[in-house]
């Protein structure tokens, strides 16, 4: 590098040209820094996006504390997946009511479709008609069919109250059908040998141990009655129990009450 002394006229000496030698070395530098002056700039002005998405970080904060609460409903969706299983089962069941057969009295006792069949059967099915047997068995068989020769049963009364018991039905009386339960629903009173009030008592179960069915009331206009069929009012029970009868006079001792009795038969 030329020598330039004080003499030289230029008012600038060797270190001040060093020094601007140097610093015009870094001028490539520079220009690379200036260089990325449009992408700070690009950058800065992210900055104020940047606040925005911050600023929204209390509400995120709210919403990540509904986690527990969200996790708890999500845990109940097997439970609810099991519910919504059964669904096909309660529309089978509901179509029962009117577009498909129901179970009747082989389904389950009290149900919508039993009941309807309980009913229908009381009033639209077969009655049986029975008498005192001719060849009684003991407590097994006391009943026969309507028939030749079969009669009416007889009831005594005690003094001013019930007298004795009697079977009426026993243990295998029974029909062809193979019922499973059964109710007398009509008696139709033969005789009677007084015209006062008569009182006529049911009940089931083994002679140790009766249970209370129901009760009818008589009254004659003559003593040879003059009355059609009397409904008796009582409870389904099985076909096989046996069913005993006893009467009581207001007021008098000793009288008796003939009668037969219908019953009808229920598959379940």
């Amino acid at each position: 590098m030329a020598n330039y002394g004080k003499s030289g006229g230029c008012g600038i000496n060797q270190q001040q040209l060093d020094d601007i030698e140097t610093d015009t070395d870094l001028l490539p530098a520079i220009k690379t820094e200036t260089d990325k002056i449009p992408s700070i700039i690009e950058d800065t002005d992210k900055i104020d996006s940047i606040v925005t998405e911050t600023d929204k970080i209390p509400d995120i904060k709210l919403d990540t504390d509904l986690l527990p609460d969200i996790k708890t409903e999500t845990d109940k969706i097997p439970s609810i997946l099991t519910e919504t299983d059964k669904i096909q089962s309660i529309k089978t069941e509901t179509n029962k009511m009117d577009l498909a057969p129901g179970n009747g009295l082989l389904g389950v006792p009290n149900s919508l479709s039993y009941g309807i069949a309980e009913n229908d059967r009381h009033n639209h099915s077969s009655e049986y008609w029975f008498g005192a047997a001719v060849t009684p068995d003991l407590e097994v068989h006391v009943a026969d069919r309507i028939g030749p020769g079969v009669v009416a049963f007889q009831l005594l009364g005690g003094t001013s109250d019930y007298g004795n018991f009697v079977l009426i039905h026993g243990s295998e009386d029974t029909t062809t059908q193979g019922f499973v339960k059964g109710d007398a629903h009509r008696m139709m009173v033969d005789d009677v040998s007084t015209t006062a009030v008569t009182f006529v008592r049911f009940y089931q179960g083994e002679s140790a141990a009766r249970v209370f069915l129901t009760e009818v009331v008589i009254k004659a206009q003559s003593n040879q009655i003059d009355s059609g069929p009397i409904e008796i009012q009582m409870p389904r029970i099985d076909f096989d129990a046996k069913i005993w009868a006893q009467c009581m006079t207001l007021g008098e001792s000793a009288k008796t009450v003939d009668f037969y009795y219908g019953i009808h038969g229920y598959e379940g």
